[in-house]
């Protein structure tokens, strides 16, 4: 029991950053979208929050959106390289816009991250989610390819 008390699951709820803060999480179906969108409120409720999202195309997407845009205030929608598998981010960014949050597109996810924690204050929140494969993309701007464990989200908010 207490083995999974501390267990930690790099990629899901996982902060890698601070100032701003940078979560990365897996949520590739609507129930994990809908946890994301519970503990991003739960933790950083009152913060601007910019999700950088890629969904596979094969996932309820649009539900997905409606829990990611529960809590984004703006949307970077970007492309993951796996398998041709990922969705076209302008079906994203328009599923944002229709949901009443600002979104553009950055194909690449290395590039879409980057260009969130350009327009992030210090303050702010960004949120990488939608799928395995996106958060691997984006993981290894901190971890160079490595496996190393960013921090427990709950011990780092």
């Amino acid at each position: 029991r207490r083995g999974l008390e501390n267990a930690f699951w790099p990629g899901r709820l996982e902060v890698v950053q601070k100032s701003p803060f940078v979560v990365l999480d897996c949520a590739k179906d609507p129930a994990a979208a809908a946890t994301l969108r519970r503990e991003v409120g739960r933790f950083f409720d009152g913060r601007r929050v910019i999700l950088v999202v890629s969904i596979s195309s094969d996932k309820d997407y649009r539900r997905m959106m409606d829990e990611f845009c529960g809590f984004s205030d703006l949307v970077v929608a970007c492309r993951h390289k796996v398998m041709n598998r990922a969705l076209n981010p302008e079906l994203l960014a328009s599923e944002a816009k229709l949901r009443g949050v600002e979104a553009f597109i950055v194909d690449d996810v290395k590039d879409a991250v980057k260009e969130a924690l350009r327009l992030a204050s210090r303050k702010d929140v960004v949120v990488v989610t939608g799928s395995v494969f996106t958060v691997g993309e984006a993981r290894e701007l901190w971890f160079d390819g490595r496996y190393p464990m960013g921090r427990d989200f709950n011990e780092s908010v």
